[in-house]
């Protein structure tokens, strides 16, 4: 079943993940993860969930590194969407590793946030929780179509603190100059982790050249998120994707670009087995030192692959002529 991946896919991911954990993930693109999900606290709290959960029957099994998350035991999703638990919205299904981006940027009542690339709501919902929906949160989404679905999810979690824009997020910096106490960009990507083996629609689009194509993009993002963030305020950049190009180059490019504007905060999130610092180099290329400090997600059949990275921003950045080359992102 393996063998239906791109070979130039499974060649890199060979390079990129430790030896001793690749047969592991080579599975995960074969078996089905169980569903999880996390209490939307602004309808319900942990222990009326817990109870309700357990008058309903359902038995799940507890998150340690994030109390408010669970993993769903022998029921399916389609009979999980029949119950009350879901249907009044007391829960948001979402995967474990797409939970860990809003954790690390740590959004409090009263901060301004932005998620940059919001749509279809899962981690604008997540961070309307965490400031228990008492902040101004903008979620940008450029496309119509999926500006629809993010809407509706704002609506049914009851996250009223949040605004959502039709905006392309690249633009955010000229609408929002030095605005944001903090933001995700949890940028748009190849999607390599969500690849499935026996399904082609999820990975026949993949080329090297669409993963180059896509940096291109999340620099243009990460760009924008580091000029509309005020000074002091932190940033997180995310993808579900293993390709070092939309990961640690892109970070390191930052760090190249904004020089000492930006510094790189360590990760302590501690989740076993799942963890492991960023690539320190990729095809010959050696990273900035604190490229490191960024962490991968090593897929297993809880959760999937994913990069996170975070940065404070220390310094003013000025706009030079000479941004547009040095940054390889065109300024508009």
């Amino acid at each position: 079943m393996i063998q239906r991946l791109p070979g130039d896919f499974v060649e890199r991911l060979q390079r990129i993940i430790p030896p001793l954990r690749l047969q592991t993930v080579l599975r995960t693109f074969i078996a089905k993860r169980p569903v999880s999900f996390r209490i939307n606290n602004i309808k319900t709290n942990r222990q009326a969930l817990l109870s309700l959960l357990r008058e309903s029957r359902i038995k799940v099994r507890e998150i340690a590194w994030y109390r408010d998350a669970f993993i769903l035991q022998d029921m399916d999703l389609r009979d999980f969407q029949e119950t009350s638990v879901y249907k009044d919205a007391l829960v948001y299904v979402q995967g474990l590793s797409s939970m860990i981006p809003v954790l690390l940027l740590d959004p409090h009542p009263g901060e301004r946030v932005l998620d940059m690339c919001a749509s279809p709501g899962s981690k604008a919902t997540q961070i309307a929780c965490c400031v228990q929906n008492s902040s101004e949160v903008i979620a940008v989404e450029k496309m119509q179509v999926r500006l629809y679905k993010l809407v509706a999810n704002i609506k049914l979690q009851g996250a009223t603190c949040v605004t959502p824009v039709l905006m392309d997020g690249s633009y955010a910096w000229k609408r929002y100059p030095a605005y944001f106490d903090k933001i995700l960009v949890d940028a748009p990507c190849s999607s390599e982790a969500q690849f499935m083996a026996h399904e082609l629609r999820s990975f026949g689009y993949w080329s090297v050249r669409k993963v180059k194509e896509m940096a291109y993009k999340q620099r243009r993002l990460l760009f924008s998120a580091l000029h509309a963030l005020k000074t002091g305020g932190t940033l997180v950049y995310s993808t579900c994707t293993f390709s070092p190009e939309e990961n640690e180059s892109v970070f390191d490019w930052a760090l190249n670009t904004f020089g000492e504007s930006i510094e790189v905060l360590p990760i302590t999130l501690s989740i076993p087995d799942a963890l492991c610092r960023a690539l320190s180099a990729w095809e010959g290329r050696t990273f900035h030192p604190s490229v490191c400090n960024a962490v991968r997600v090593i897929p297993n059949q809880y959760m999937e692959g994913f990069f996170c990275a975070v940065m404070r921003k220390v310094g003013d950045i000025q706009l030079k002529s000479s941004d547009r080359s040095t940054a390889g992102v065109a300024i508009d």
